[in-house]
């Protein structure tokens, strides 16, 4: 089942936590939304590892819904991190997959 998980910062975020991770599972991101009032890049990374998995520009009060398909690594959730200061909305459509 997809579940969803919102992040709405106004200031620059480094890896910052966004989705948690579960034992014996992996997260599976299927779509973003995300907007801005400002130009700036959203990474989104392995919440332990913080290896790079997506990243995105967006342009100032401009917005997307972006369909995805990627993995974070086993036992680990997902962070993010903004490249500025700015009001960003971003919406994750995601399921955790595996044992347990």
């Amino acid at each position: 089942m997809i579940k969803f998980v919102r992040a709405n910062p106004s200031t620059a975020q480094t890896n910052a936590a966004l989705i948690a991770p579960i034992n014996n599972k992996g997260v599976r991101v299927q779509s973003i939304y995300m907007s801005s009032d400002t130009e700036l890049t959203v990474t989104i990374v392995n919440s332990e590892a913080h290896t790079i998995l997506w990243r995105q520009y967006v342009g100032a009060r401009g917005g997307a819904h972006v369909p995805v398909d990627f993995w974070s690594t086993w036992h680990e959730g997902l962070d993010y991190t903004t490249s500025t200061d700015g009001n960003v909305f971003l919406m994750v459509g995601f399921e955790y997959l595996g044992r347990g």
